[in-house]
């Protein structure tokens, strides 16, 4: 659960993702974030074999509308690494893998899927420029 407070404009370095709209495309654009999530995605697919999770695409939203971002319920990218970690279903209302088994899949699938892990290293170095905070648990950003 993503809680965001009161709206403001942040310039958005991100790189290694291209905001240009492909041909026949016209996205709306703000100062620091074009929409065109079609264009961005498919050209991030392309490169990692994989997908943005609707997470990352929250967090770019939140980043642009607001002045702060708390986030809750969300693990940083060592937990699942962690001795003694809390197994979890990976969906609460479905048998299946735990969340950091599905995790540690998504991470090393060769296509498909979403780098949960990395978007979560991404998300702490964002959490260092930007405020935003993390709890339940808490992630130490340093």
């Amino acid at each position: 659960m993503i809680r965001a407070s009161s709206r403001r404009s942040h310039p958005l370095l991100v790189p290694e993702l291209p905001v240009t709209p492909s041909a026949g495309a016209s996205p709306t654009c703000t100062r620091s974030w074009c929409l065109a999530p079609d264009t961005i995605a498919r050209h991030h697919q392309v490169q990692s074999g994989s997908y943005l999770s609707t997470g990352w695409f929250t967090f770019i939203l939140a980043m642009d509308a607001c002045y702060g971002i708390h986030v809750y319920g969300m693990i940083n990218d060592t937990y699942c690494k962690t001795e003694g970690y809390r197994k979890v279903p990976y969906h609460y209302y479905e048998q299946g893998r735990d969340e950091c088994d599905e995790y540690f899949l998504h991470e090393h699938a060769p296509y498909g899927g979403h780098r949960f892990i990395t978007e979560k290293k991404v998300f702490a170095k964002w959490a260092k420029k930007h405020r935003i905070i993390f709890t339940h648990p808490n992630w130490t950003v340093s």
